[in-house]
């Protein structure tokens, strides 16, 4: 998956003074189950 993939981020600022660090987080798992009838297309 991407979860191992996501790296973090270090950006240097124009200024020489502040350093700028991005780190992402993934927040969640999201899946979804679909169910059908076979009666719903033979109509």
């Amino acid at each position: 998956g991407w979860a191992d993939k996501i790296t973090d981020e270090t950006l240097p600022s124009e200024s020489g003074i502040f350093i700028t660090y991005i780190k992402h987080e993934s927040v969640g798992i999201y899946g979804q189950i679909i169910s059908w009838s076979v009666q719903t297309f033979n109509k």
